[in-house]
C-alpha cells in the first residue's frame, strides 16, 4: 500500500461520522446517536431528519447559514424537553407544529388561513402569515425531497444527529424574526404568552429566545440538559 493511500485511509478513520455520510440520502438512524433530556432518551427517525432539514430550508428560503441551521435544530431539540406537554412528541411532529413555513395549519385550506376569504387574503400585506405569496412556498417546503434541500441544512442535521454539533443556544426553545420580536416586545405579546420568551441570541435575521415561564424556565440552562450522544 502506497504512503498516499495509507494516509488517506488513516484520515478517513479520524473523520467524524457526519463528514463520511453521503448527503444524497438520509442516513440510517441506526448509525446515529440518541437525543437525551429530562424525560429520557429519544432515537432519531428518518422522518425527524427530513423534517428538520425541510424546516431549515423553508425558514431561510433555501439559503441557510451554518449558524442559522444549528440554532434552529437545537431550539427544536430543547423545545421537546422544556415543557411536559411536548415530551411525548417526536421531532418531526414538533417541527411541523412549530415552524410556520412547513406547518400545514398555515396552508390556504388550513385551520388558520382557511378561515379567510380570497378577498381578505388579497388585502393582506406581504409580511402577514396568510399573505397570498406564502402558500405556494409552504406547499413546496412541506414536500421537498431530501436530495433537493440545501446542503448546509442537510449537513447540519447529520452533524446534529451524529453528535458532532455543539449547542450554540443553551436553553433556547424558539425564535422569531427580528422585526416580529420587536413588535411583540412593544405590544406585550412576549410578556403575556405562556412561554414568557426572553431575548437570548440574535443570529442572522432571527432572535432566539429562552423561556422565563415559572414551570419550564430555561434561563439558567448550561447546555447539559439536552444532549446528543
Amino acid at each position: 500500500m502506497s504512503k498516499t493511500i495509507l494516509a488517506a485511509f488513516v484520515l478517513s478513520l479520524a473523520l467524524p461520522l457526519a463528514a463520511q455520510v453521503n448527503l444524497d440520502k438520509i442516513p440510517d438512524p441506526a448509525t446515529l446517536k440518541t437525543l437525551n433530556g429530562s424525560s429520557g432518551s429519544y432515537s432519531f427517525t428518518e422522518d425527524d431528519l427530513l423534517w428538520l432539514a425541510r424546516m431549515i430550508h423553508g425558514e431561510t428560503g433555501g439559503s441557510p447559514t451554518k449558524e442559522d441551521a444549528e440554532a434552529m435544530i437545537w431550539a427544536i431539540a430543547q423545545r421537546k424537553y422544556f415543557a411536559k406537554g411536548f415530551q411525548s412528541w417526536d421531532l418531526a411532529t414538533m417541527v411541523q407544529k412549530y415552524s410556520q413555513p412547513v406547518n400545514t395549519k398555515w396552508l390556504r385550506d388550513g385551520p388558520v388561513c382557511g378561515k379567510l376569504s380570497d378577498a381578505e387574503v388579497e388585502k393582506l400585506a406581504k409580511g402577514e402569515p396568510c399573505a397570498k405569496h406564502r402558500f405556494a412556498k409552504r406547499e413546496k417546503y412541506a414536500k421537498i425531497e431530501w436530495k433537493d434541500i440545501s446542503q448546509v441544512a442537510r449537513q447540519a442535521v447529520v452533524d446534529f444527529a451524529s453528535g458532532s454539533s455543539v449547542n450554540p443556544i443553551p436553553g433556547g426553545v424558539g425564535w422569531y424574526a427580528k422585526g416580529l420580536w420587536e413588535k411583540r416586545e412593544k405590544n406585550g405579546a412576549n410578556q403575556s404568552e405562556w412561554e414568557k420568551p426572553v431575548h437570548g441570541w440574535e443570529i442572522e435575521q432571527n432572535v432566539f429566545y429562552k423561556s422565563a415561564a415559572k414551570a419550564s424556565n430555561t434561563e439558567s440552562w448550561s447546555g447539559t440538559e439536552v444532549t446528543v450522544k
